[in-house]
């Protein structure tokens, strides 16, 4: 597995806290809702200057490891003055080191299907320990049927 060093990015758009325990099942998981609350209140359209050629989905401030609380943050990259609604949250992707998974993608599930790759590939004795401090999704418009997660390591 490639280790890529990453320059920092600012993302802003709408959060929520929750837990992997949450996500499991529908009734409680505040995952997709938040995704929903994000196109049908039309949040790209709110960050003025963002780069609206992708979207983010931030995870970040773990309280633990990939089983306690954590963010979400999903939206756009953003400068750093940017001025930002009532009700949106930012967020700094730090500069370091991750480790990158890519996939084609046709519905939500496989995305979910990467994540469980992930949670696989890190349960083995590794050469490389998640940092926890933030791992994001990547959605380039460009390509809609590709997705990418990058996972922060030590």
């Amino acid at each position: 597995m490639q280790v890529y060093e990453r320059a920092g990015l600012i993302i802003a758009g709408l959060a929520t806290r929750t837990t992997n325990q949450t996500e499991a099942d529908p009734r409680t998981g505040l995952i997709g809702p938040l995704y929903q609350r994000f196109f049908g209140e039309n949040i790209s359209q709110q960050l003025t200057n963002a780069d609206l050629t992708s979207r983010y989905g931030v995870y970040t401030n773990y309280a633990s490891d990939h089983q306690g609380e954590y963010d979400l943050i999903v939206g756009h990259a953003v400068s750093s003055d940017q001025p930002l609604a009532d009700g949106l949250s930012r967020v700094t992707i730090p500069a370091q080191r991750y480790l990158r998974w890519q996939a084609t993608i046709t519905q939500p599930s496989d995305v979910i299907g990467m994540w469980m790759q992930i949670w696989e590939y890190f349960s083995q004795p590794q050469l490389h320990q998640r940092s926890y401090t933030a791992d994001f999704e990547y959605y380039d418009f460009a390509q809609p049927d590709q997705a990418e997660i990058w996972i922060a390591i030590q």
